[in-house]
């Protein structure tokens, strides 16, 4: 009776969470973009180094327009150079700066870490648009050999199954962060769907046969899920390893590096985090003095070159990397009187977690390569 109980209570937590994340999913995606959103977004993944005020209004009337395609609420209308106006508007002088050059006036974004993070948060509303592109284009990234980023080939290929473990690991990783997928939904699904968006932007390559083995796939897939139960279940599930054709011209590498820019603040921070064990002298710190440690290396890396986006430093994102450690079974977690502190050693196992946290720490580091 107990068991039926504590099932029946496990089953309704998971049902109620699960009805929370579809709740959160839907609200995401349907929150209107604003101008300023929009604007920021723009100068923090396309124009970093500044552009004109002309460039920046044609880049927001493609966005504006690929926002209508996937059915986007935008909030604003008009002309786009006048929109372009209006938003820089209400960021000059705090967040956006005006500079003379050679070619004329340009605008560009204040690269601090303060106005970073206020830029940031103003343009991550348009992370729920990008989100899935985003995390398989760093997924596929990982993935293709370092000869497609010096443009000495035309194409390579990489596996499916690699690619589908890699994308679960990412949203895994980044769990406490995002809702990636409803929970009716699959990443599966997500996968395909961006496959097929990748293979009209000529990022992915068409090829009949790919087709025909998706087909194969899914018929198999059928099969399995209809067999009888008298059937060995025992004998493995031999799951076909699709090969994509990924293309390595210029247009696909720009694509490519532009949607992994999207979600990179987060891997950045998540690669910081790990890499912060390896020096740890005792095995247990507490989480506030932790964090700090980590502030200060970060805003050191950002000053030496070695982080990129300063946007990356963030308290909310390094706490959330101990969770997902945790997850991982790389970090321990407990609190003694009320401070938190984080441990090398699980107690209950009697096993030391450090090999498990470089590990980690390698692995995303094969994300966050630099690639130019």
């Amino acid at each position: 009776m107990g068991l039926e109980i504590m099932s029946e209570n496990a089953q309704y937590k998971q049902t109620i969470d699960g009805m929370a994340k579809h709740i959160v999913y839907d609200c995401w995606k349907s929150t209107a973009i604003m101008s300023t959103n929009a604007v920021c977004f723009l100068l923090l993944k396309r124009f970093r180094n500044g552009t004109t005020i002309e460039q920046l209004a044609l880049e927001l009337s493609l966005l504006r327009d690929k926002l209508s395609q996937a059915d986007r609420d935008v909030g604003f209308s008009g002309n786009s150079i006048d929109i372009v106006k209006h938003a820089l508007g209400l960021l000059v002088p705090k967040l956006v700066v005006y500079e003379k050059t050679d070619v004329g006036p340009i605008v560009k974004p204040i690269l601090t870490v303060p106005s970073l993070i206020e830029l940031s948060y103003y343009g991550n509303s348009l992370l729920s648009h990008y989100l899935h592109s985003s995390i398989v284009a760093m997924a596929l990234s990982k993935l293709v050999c370092p000869e497609f980023w010096n443009k000495t080939l035309t194409e390579t290929k990489i596996s499916g199954n690699e690619l589908l473990e890699d994308l679960i690991f990412l949203t895994e990783l980044l769990q406490f962060d995002f809702v990636f997928i409803k929970p009716c939904d699959s990443l599966e699904n997500v996968l395909e769907s961006v496959l097929r968006q990748f293979e009209s932007e000529g990022i992915v390559l068409i090829d009949m046969l790919l087709d025909e083995e998706r087909r194969s796939q899914h018929i198999a897939k059928q099969l399995d899920s209809d067999s009888d139960d008298s059937y060995d279940s025992d004998k493995p599930y031999e799951k076909f390893d699709v090969k994509y054709r990924i293309s390595a011209d210029e247009n696909s590498l720009n694509k490519i590096k532009f949607y992994r820019s999207i979600i990179m603040p987060y891997l950045e921070c998540m690669a910081e985090c790990a890499g912060s064990f390896y020096d740890l002298n005792d095995d247990t710190v507490p989480e506030r003095l932790h964090v700090q440690t980590i502030l200060e290396q970060m805003h050191e890396n950002l000053a030496d070159g070695y982080l990129v986006h300063g946007e990356s430093i963030s308290v909310d994102t390094i706490k959330h990397s101990f969770l997902a450690f945790e997850k991982f079974h790389c970090l321990t977690i407990t609190t003694t009187d009320n401070v938190k502190m984080l441990s090398l050693i699980d107690n209950e196992r009697n096993e030391n977690l450090r090999e498990n946290m470089i590990s980690m720490s390698k692995y995303i580091e094969g994300f966050v390569k630099q690639l130019d």
